[in-house]
């Protein structure tokens, strides 16, 4: 007779733990201590003291992988009901059964090994291959011979087609040819190198210097910026408190910078206020766009405006400027040149905006810009900002929340954005 006997302790960490397989047990040869088919078992803690109860148990033969821990999923579950389950060890000397509670429970989750080596078909012998198509060729349907003669037709012999001496003399011609072009080819200048870039002095003193304003705001457009609404809201502080609330109008950035303007100066507001355009415009989702429709024969009949400019306030002559200068003409369709009416925002017209918008508010602010209120108006990632202002010629100081123009004014060299920029 055997006498059971009631556990006398806690769970211990170095109790024993109980494998659950429920895909089934593995075969009894697995299961031995023997041969290279074995059930080989590592139990893994660990390493960080807080959580050294967590455990993962990972065993596996030649064919499969099992793994389970005792701190996620089903193995969390059971480990929180140890204390509920108890192991039976049989004494047989004393014929006792010793009830121990279970330390763990893995639940032991299978997965078939990939194999190390894919298997490649072996390839058949040119002489094979030969006798194959002769045997197609005399005994094999018509659909078979005409798959067989379709697949010797895409076959290319490259030594009869072309005569390889000539084809490397031609190409080490063109190579020779290339490499004396570009010696003789005269160097970039800065200004080329950065097509995108407005117009810029090195050496400059000044923001204003280093960036001319007529290279930002062209002196067509400079009749037409009819600013008397602004002129008159800067002297009406009421008014002016009014306009900043519209901030997909006037965001804070060309307030901050019409604070700081001439008061009552009406051609130093115009600058200030194609600004406040080219954010606007900067700010069109829209990819294709079409400026105002032209006078149809002198007509004095209002020229139809696109929805876009009229939703943003935009002037004819600004809407039209911003066309030309920040859009290229659309690719053409099939059957069709390309059209100078529908304009296309490509990511390379939006970058140019990005540096010219920049650019003309640095020498709107005397060379100095708030990262956030520059990044927040052209709708940019703070990280992007500070990258087009340092292709500007800007610096940062340690714990600055500005980004400055060094001067006397010099450009770093051409640096890649990570990630594709985006407007």
């Amino acid at each position: 007779m055997v006498k059971l006997l009631a556990p006398t302790e806690a769970p211990s960490p170095d109790g024993p733990s109980i494998m659950h397989f429920p895909g089934g047990l593995p075969s009894e040869d697995k299961l031995s201590n023997k041969g290279s088919e074995r059930l080989r078992i590592r139990l893994l803690r660990n390493s960080i003291a807080a959580k050294a109860h967590q455990l993962q148990l990972a065993a596996e033969t030649s064919t499969m992988n099992f793994n389970a821990n005792n701190y996620a999923g089903e193995g969390r579950q059971l480990a929180q009901a140890q204390g509920r389950l108890l192991m039976g060890v049989y004494k047989r000397s004393a014929g006792t059964v010793q009830l121990v509670p279970v330390s763990d429970v893995f639940v032991m989750k299978q997965s078939i090994k990939e194999p190390k080596q894919a298997m490649q078909p072996q390839p058949q012998p040119e002489e094979v291959q030969r006798k194959k198509r002769e045997l197609v060729a005399e005994l094999g349907s018509e659909k078979a011979r005409k798959s067989q003669k379709r697949k010797a037709a895409e076959q290319v012999d490259a030594q009869k087609v072309y005569n390889l001496g000539n084809v490397a003399e031609t190409i080490s011609a063109a190579l020779t040819a290339n490499v004396a072009e570009q010696a003789n080819a005269a160097p970039l200048t800065p200004q080329q190198e950065r097509p995108w870039h407005p117009t810029f002095v090195l050496g400059a003193r000044s923001a204003a210097e280093a960036y001319p304003r007529d290279g930002l705001v062209p002196s067509a457009v400079v009749p037409h910026l009819n600013n008397e609404f602004v002129l008159q809201r800067t002297r009406d502080t009421a008014k002016f408190k009014e306009m900043g609330e519209k901030k997909d109008l006037w965001p804070a950035l060309t307030m901050t910078l019409l604070r700081a303007a001439p008061p009552a100066d009406v051609e130093a507001l115009k600058p200030h206020l194609y600004l406040a355009f080219m954010l606007r415009f900067s700010k069109i989702d829209k990819p294709v766009l079409r400026p105002f429709a032209p006078d149809e024969g002198g007509s004095s009949k209002r020229n139809e405006a696109p929805s876009e400019a009229t939703a943003l306030h935009i002037t004819q002559h600004a809407w039209n400027q911003l066309i030309e200068d920040f859009t290229e003409a659309a690719p053409s369709g099939k059957g069709r040149a390309k059209s100078s009416k529908v304009r296309r925002r490509s990511d390379a017209m939006k970058q140019k905006l990005t540096l010219h918008a920049l650019a003309l508010a640095l020498t709107l602010s005397k060379g100095s810009l708030f990262i956030s209120e520059a990044a927040s108006a052209l709708a940019l990632t703070e990280e992007r900002c500070r990258f087009y202002l340092r292709q500007l010629g800007c610096s940062m100081d340690r714990g600055s929340k500005a980004m400055t123009l060094k001067c006397p004014f010099e450009l770093p060299k051409v640096e890649q954005s990570r990630g594709r920029p985006t407007s």
